[in-house]
């Protein structure tokens, strides 16, 4: 659908979708807008958000009698955020903006030091059985994306991601 109020296009593009740790993430952040635009900066940001999802038996009374059911529960925190500077504040058009960005080795959070949505003697519990009847009580996942930014004088930023694998 045609959209009355965009100011233009911003696109991010990796070489490539699947990255190690330790490897380099290369690509071009593109802008075409329709009109000159006044903006503060150009930035993209690498972006890794950790999903804990935690089920927990939860009870159900009825006139039937008390039911045991599982409960899930989401937690979702940023662990890691960078940003490259890709230009300063100018007035902006067109233009393709190259990156590189360095992933570290070192920037995997611990799981026993993640937040869990359970707390307490539940959360250590968990941790120290893994299962019970059969079913996994705790799983966490991080999701990793690039964010091109640019930040506009008085007036909404353009943003655009894509999700990249870190692995």
């Amino acid at each position: 659908m045609f959209n009355f109020f965009s100011r233009g296009k911003l696109e991010v593009v990796p070489e490539k979708y699947n990255y190690s740790f330790g490897e380099v993430v290369k690509g071009v952040v593109k802008l075409s807008l329709k009109k000159v635009t006044h903006a503060n900066k150009l930035s993209l940001w690498l972006i890794g958000q950790q999903t804990i999802t935690a089920m927990r038996p939860a009870t159900s009374f009825s006139k039937s009698g008390t039911t045991n059911l599982p409960m899930t529960q989401r937690q979702t925190s940023t662990v890691f955020q960078f940003e490259l500077p890709l230009d300063s504040e100018k007035d902006y058009l067109a233009g393709e903006y190259p990156f590189e960005i360095n992933i570290p080795n070192n920037i995997m959070p611990l799981e026993t030091n993640a937040p869990s949505p359970l707390g307490g003697i539940a959360s250590q519990a968990l941790n120290i059985t893994g299962v019970l009847g059969g079913m996994p009580m705790s799983s966490s996942r991080i999701d990793w994306k690039l964010e091109a930014v640019l930040d506009i004088s008085g007036a909404i930023d353009m943003r655009k991601n894509v999700s990249i694998n870190i692995a």
